[in-house]
């Protein structure tokens, strides 16, 4: 715990490693990829005196102590700190550790419906000509799915440069490019870039630079379909050809599991649905940068991507590996890969009728080396440059209606009509909210009627956190980052006033009191720590304190509840409006200076490495100011497990697994109770540590 010179209130600190003493923490994720249950501690479970011999059997222990802990080097941080004659003071209050566990829910999303009907037309016979161009040509949609979750930074950046790349070899092409992220609970129609913008360079990076708060469990599939269904489909131009391009580290639901039966689990989901916009394969593909399951490993990258290589497979698309450094190969031969399908096939404004159609190339009718899916027509090999093809054909037709009848039962809501890509009006149709019916006042005109709605009853009120909360902690909750106080818990469920919107994340906070707090973050430059003084800051008194992995670490006999502390160093950078915090800063859109006169955030705040320039927040010299910030601390692979480790050692043997796979590749530490100490281990690794009765 910190507070700010000369105020009384507490500061929250929110460390995830290093800062709770070992009694009453464990490494909670940062970036929320997986919802780890915390466990008590040993001694808390056992309640066995080791010295009363009658207490020893094994038959009264747990069957086994299970901690999980997942491996990540972004953290929070957060400091009080002053500057002033060239010296950097930096304030600490003395305190229990607080302990935060952390649940999370997700309201469940209700598909978004798109019927699409073909209106009646009176023509029966069909004649198209198409010229082949020197360079591929034609409408051409592409959709990206970018993964937005906690350990995405990287490869959004490297994505975001790569817009030229991607268009390569269709540049000629009449293209546009939608972008959506793997998280259900962002809105879709956000992002959209075509060649004729002013700087699609730049719209392109900031579309696929989302950040990384989305949902831990991707849903690259379901956002797949529902970017293709977005507002009503419209973005989508009938004759174009289609590409999905997913960007992940993950899998589909994350580990391809946690969609449970929902029909999106499966990557037929998305190819089933291509089919009733386009040919799968012909005209529509799915492409990758993912990890390939057929390579045994992908650095940084959390998952294989199975579930997004079957839709890659299935559809005959191009993938390549997200943990590259450079993704200018894998896009550059994903778009040679779209030209081919521009050059190759030709869209008709019908489906045509099978055998009814004739093709000429360059004037000569040809019997062979093409084939019709729908109102697509396909060549075997791409006719040549500057060459003729021409079609006539027939095509089913239908009368002409008023009427449209939806697919799914009610009851409906966000209803969107659509006539080709126009939105109608609703004073131009009625809807009756039993049937289902789509009425318009006079038939409309145009080739497709799309109508998009969301069906079925309202989803989730209550959540189960009979597991998670003790009965007596305080606890907060969000609904999509916002607090709400319209809530109870009753029979060990979590029920909210008001339905959250399809997709909300629900998180619920409980804060514990635990022990006294001996070890707290040093946020200072490594260069400065042998010149660092701790003292009281009431008396001046010098405190005794050791520097230990970047903590600052209080003896039992020194501790003091409320205790406030100044540690003081030499400032590195006197001539400058800019604090060290001695990690390289990450996502610093999240960053807040809080000042006399109000937040400062970015862009006023000036980000370089771990150095934060604050001189355009207007502060006075010597201002108390404080720090509220995102770090990378690649050190973080110490992971507590018992704090009163040698009442029970005798008891208990340690397994240790990581990644599920046993491991003897790390150091048991007792300084402060158990801990596992390992030297190094990729980012995303899931550590878990059992405590088994050793006569088991």
């Amino acid at each position: 715990m910190m507070r700010s010179l000369g105020v009384g209130r507490r500061i929250e600190i929110s460390m995830l490693l290093f800062l709770l003493s070992f009694g009453c923490n464990e490494q909670k994720p940062s970036f929320g990829e997986k919802p780890f249950i915390e466990s008590s501690d040993v001694e808390a479970q056992t309640s066995i005196d080791p010295s009363d011999p009658s207490q020893t059997n094994s038959k009264i222990l747990p069957d086994s102590i299970k901690k999980e802990f997942l491996v990540t080097s972004q953290q929070d941080g957060h400091i009080d700190f002053r500057r002033a004659n060239g010296y950097v003071d930096l304030f600490i209050e003395m305190g229990p550790a607080t302990v935060q566990k952390e649940i999370s829910f997700e309201q469940p999303a209700r598909e978004r419906q798109l019927d699409v009907y073909r209106q009646g037309t009176d023509q029966l016979e069909g004649g198209e000509t198409f010229t082949q161009a020197s360079s591929p040509q034609g409408p051409l949609d592409i959709l990206v799915i970018i993964d937005n979750s906690g350990s995405m930074a990287e490869e959004q950046i490297n994505l975001s440069t790569k817009l030229g790349k991607l268009i390569e070899f269709v540049a000629d092409s009449d293209w546009r490019i939608a972008v959506e992220t793997t998280d259900p609970a962002d809105p879709c129609g956000q992002y959209l870039i075509t060649k004729n913008d002013a700087n699609p360079e730049s719209a392109f990076a900031s579309a696929v630079t989302r950040g990384t708060s989305g949902s831990g469990n991707e849903r690259g599939i379901l956002q797949a379909v529902n970017g293709l269904k977005c507002n009503g489909g419209n973005w989508l131009r009938t004759d174009s050809t289609l590409a999905i391009l997913i960007v992940s580290d993950e899998d589909n639901c994350s580990d391809g599991l946690q969609c449970d039966q929902n029909a999106w689990k499966d990557a037929s989901y998305l190819t089933s649905y291509l089919n009733t916009i386009r040919v799968a394969g012909t005209n529509a593909r799915v492409y990758g940068l993912i990890w390939d399951p057929s390579a045994p490993v992908c650095q940084d990258a959390l998952r294989p991507g199975t579930i997004y290589h079957d839709a890659i497979v299935a559809t005959d698309g191009k993938l390549g590996p997200v943990c590259s450094s450079d993704y200018s190969a894998t896009l550059s031969a994903v778009s040679e890969n779209i030209s081919t399908i521009l050059e190759k096939n030709f869209t008709l404004r019908y489906p045509a009728v099978q055998g009814t159609e004739e093709i000429y190339l360059d004037g000569v009718r040809i019997y062979s080396g093409y084939r019709i899916q729908g109102n697509v027509l396909s060549f075997d090999v791409a006719p040549s440059v500057g060459s003729v093809v021409r079609i006539n054909y027939q095509y089913q037709i239908a009368p002409p209606s008023k009427t449209f009848q939806l697919n799914s039962q009610g009851p409906y809501t966000g209803l969107g009509v659509y006539v080709d890509t126009r939105e109608i009006a609703d004073n131009e149709y009625t809807f009756d909210h039993i049937s289902g019916v789509v009425e318009f006042y006079d038939y409309p005109v145009g080739s497709e009627i799309k109508i998009g709605y969301v069906s079925g009853e309202p989803t989730d009120m209550n959540f189960p956190v009979a597991s998670f909360w003790d009965g007596n902690s305080n606890i907060s909750v969000t609904v999509n980052g916002a607090l709400t106080n319209d809530w109870s818990i009753f029979e060990g469920y979590l029920f909210l006033g008001q339905t959250p919107p399809d997709g909300a994340k629900i998180v619920v906070t409980m804060t514990q009191e635990g022990g006294p707090q001996y070890r707290y973050p040093l946020f200072a430059p490594e260069s400065v720590w042998p010149m660092i003084e701790v003292r009281d800051l009431d008396t001046g008194a010098e405190v005794a304190a050791r520097l230990e992995k970047g903590e600052i670490i209080f003896a039992e006999a020194d501790y003091r509840d409320g205790r406030p502390i100044r540690v003081s160093y030499p400032d590195p950078r006197p001539d400058e409006t800019a604090i060290d915090v001695g990690y390289p800063i990450i996502a610093p859109e999240t960053m807040v200076l809080n000042t006399p006169e109000g937040p400062c955030t970015i862009p006023t705040l000036v980000v370089s490495g771990s150095v934060v320039d604050y001189g355009g927040c207007g502060v006075m010299t010597e201002d108390v100011l404080s720090l509220d910030f995102t770090y990378q601390n690649n050190s973080n692979l110490v992971f507590p497990v018992a704090k009163d480790w040698d009442k029970i050692k005798d008891l208990y043997q340690v397994i240790v697994k990581v990644n599920g796979i046993e491991s003897s590749d790390y150091l048991q530490s007792t300084t402060d109770g158990l801990a596992v100490e390992f030297s190094s281990l990729p980012e995303g690794t899931v550590v878990e540590v059992f405590l088994t009765p050793k006569d088991s």
